[in-house]
């Protein structure tokens, strides 16, 4: 498993998502956490 790590910019950014957007960038960073940074090109697609 590999760690996330967050920037003071990136975690203001985050909180001032609505609801639904910080699902989606939550669910990005926990599919990276388990697989690092091999995650194929099709998740960068979703958005």
């Amino acid at each position: 498993m590999w760690n996330i790590l967050t920037t003071d910019t990136f975690d203001q950014w985050f909180d001032a998502q609505n609801d639904h957007d910080r699902a989606r960038v939550l669910a990005s960073l926990i599919v990276l956490r388990e697989r690092g940074p091999k995650v194929k090109k099709t998740l960068r697609r979703q958005y």
